[in-house]
Formats: C-alpha cells, structure tokens, sequence
C-alpha cells in the first residue's frame, strides 16, 4: 500500500486493508455490495489514510500529534501513536459520543472538547510542535485511500457505481486519484463516484437557483446558487438542511471544487441524503442485520434508493465506523475547552514537558 517514495524502514502498518466484499440480494435479486472498511484495526476506514500520512511523516521524527475530528480519524490516530509510542491530542465537538471519547481514551489519547477543535488544533499544532494529521492540511492523506480501488479491481468489475459518505472529501478525492492511475495503467472502467453527504455542508448554504427537478420517486435533482449539482434523497419541501442528524461536514471551497471537478468528470455526482427512512429499505437493513455509523448508513441509503430508483444498477457503499451510541459526554466536562486562556493553560499543565 505503500509507494517507493516511503523508506522501507519508515513504513507504519497495524494490518489495514485488505477488507470483505459482501454481495446483498434484494428486489428481485439486485446485487447490492458492501465493503467492510470496519473491519480495519480501530474499525474504520481512516487507518488507510493514517498508516500512510504517519508514515511519510517518520523522517521528521513528530514528537506527537494532534488533530481536529468528528470521531474516527481520532480513535485512528490515538491507536497509532499508541503503536509508535508518542503522544496525540484528538479536538472534538461538545457533543461528540461519550463512546468515541471513552475509546480515545482507552487507546491512550488525549481528548480535548470544544466549540473550535480546528481553530484549537491549528493553536496546538504551533504550540507544541505536534504534527497536525487533518486531513484537509495534507495532500498525502489522500494516498491511503488509492488502494481502494487497487483492491476492488482484484475482485473484479462486479459493481457500476461506488457510494462513499464525505466530510472533507479526502477518502473521494483519493479513490477517483487510484482509479484514475489505474485507468491509465490497465485501461481500467471507472465506476461512477457518489460522495455521499448529510447535515450542514457549505454548498448548499446558498438558495437554489433552478426549481427541484424530480427525477424519480422522492428523488430530486437541484442546483445550488454555487452551481453544484447534487441528486437529494427526501422530501425538499421542509427546507434543505438535515441538521437534527449533526453528520454534516466540512471542506474547504477551494479544496471542494477541485475534487467536485474530478467526480463530474468521472460522471460521478453529490447525493444529499435528507430523509433517511424508507420502508423497504428499513426492511433490507433489518435482513442483513446492518448496524453500523450514521455516515455509512447514508451510504448504503443512498445505494439502496438510487438502485432502487433504476439510476444505478450495481452499486457498491463502503461501511466504516460502529454504530451510533447512547453513551454521553456528560462526565468528560474535565476535557472542556472554552476559551484561548484555557487551552494554553491546558498545554502548559499536560504537555509542557514536550
């Protein structure tokens, strides 16, 4: 999984990738797939790109790390530098599970809460030197995830389109990077991308600038005044946002329309998935016993309806993350952070010997 520009002796791997493909029949004996990227040693899809960020990074000889997430890429970092025996601070929203929190800790990482875990991380990443893993921050994380489609392409061309939730776009970016270099090397077929979003994201922040267009039942297509085309899953007449599911993401405007441009290029398009129920689909989930993360549950949503809708014929949604949790934050008030007066008194009392 590694290019021949990362030493041998540099290479940082705890076994990610490599993962089940799983063929579920439905309606008719449609195939819908899954890649089990929970399978993965902290359970997500992440460790591909952290094994390799981590790994070109060794030459520099991080004295730690620290990094802004919702979840995932936290509990990916605390159980690498676990492995590498350094330190990590992960910056999380307030209202981050107690279940994530619980397992960074676990895993030896520092947690930190607070209502601006990039603003926070950029300040702590200055501070004390710590390498700053956000993926949005560095091009070689994207890396990781071109073995995605290396792996598919093994198991053949069984699938016509590939659903992938996004938040800052890194795990796309990198599968339409693998495919595009395998296309080149082995004249390949490209599937079509779908980059899967949810809650509050900065292209739909404007107005729609062209009526819903109803391509199908409780499916739309729509543009928005940042002219991005997008397929919505759901009813539009109760406003555009999603916000109660709190899975939205961010992504800067520069870095979104670069990778934008590659996913239309490829045929490829955003699905905003906005009412996330649907009786036939909670029947097929309930079949194959499908728990699994908010993020990845949209996936297989939006697979599942756009197939269902006869826009796609074979898809694949990549699962990554554990399922939702109950489990709240209430006793981890002691990692709260609401002030810049606070977060430097914080360093200086748990990290000021690094």
């Amino acid at each position: 999984m590694f290019s021949r520009n990362i030493p041998a002796r540099n290479r940082i791997s705890l076994g990610e990738g490599g993962n089940a493909l799983l063929e579920l029949k439905h309606h008719d004996y449609k195939r819908l797939y899954i890649l089990r990227e929970d399978d993965n040693p902290s359970g997500s899809h992440k460790d591909r790109y952290m094994a390799y960020l981590l790994s070109a990074l060794e030459d520099s000889s991080p004295r730690g790390y620290v990094i802004s997430s919702s979840g995932n890429a936290g509990i990916s970092l605390a159980k690498y530098s676990r492995h590498l025996n350094r330190p990590c601070i992960i910056c999380l929203k307030p209202e981050t599970s107690g279940a994530v929190i619980d397992k960074i800790l676990s895993l030896g990482g520092n947690p930190l809460l607070t209502d601006k875990p990039i603003n926070y991380s950029n300040i702590i990443s200055r501070v004390t030197g710590y390498a700053n893993i956000r993926a949005g921050l560095n091009p070689l994380s994207c890396e990781g995830y071109r073995t995605i489609p290396a792996e598919l392409l093994e198991k053949g061309n069984i699938f016509d389109s590939l659903f992938m939730f996004s938040t800052s776009f890194s795990t796309v970016s990198g599968i339409l990077d693998g495919y595009e270099q395998l296309r080149q090397r082995f004249e390949t077929a490209v599937p079509r991308i779908f980059a899967v979003i949810s809650g509050d994201f900065h292209p739909f922040s404007g107005e729609i600038t062209r009526g819903p267009e109803e391509i199908a039942e409780g499916i739309h297509r729509i543009n928005t005044s940042d002219n991005v085309e997008c397929l919505i899953i759901g009813s539009i007449n109760r406003g555009l946002w999603n916000n109660e599911k709190k899975i939205g993401g961010f992504c800067s405007k520069e870095r979104f329309r670069q990778v934008y441009s590659k996913l239309r290029k490829n045929n490829g398009c955003l699905v905003y998935a906005k009412d996330v129920n649907d009786p036939q689909a909670d029947a097929f989930f309930r079949y194959y016993r499908i728990s699994t993360s908010c993020h990845s549950a949209c996936s297989i949503f939006s697979a599942y309806m756009l197939q269902k809708s006869g826009i796609v014929h074979a898809p694949l949604a990549i699962q990554s993350g554990s399922p939702p949790s109950d489990r709240q934050m209430v006793m981890f008030s002691e990692f709260y952070i609401k002030s810049l007066k606070e977060l430097l008194n914080y360093l200086d009392k748990n990290h000021a010997e690094r």
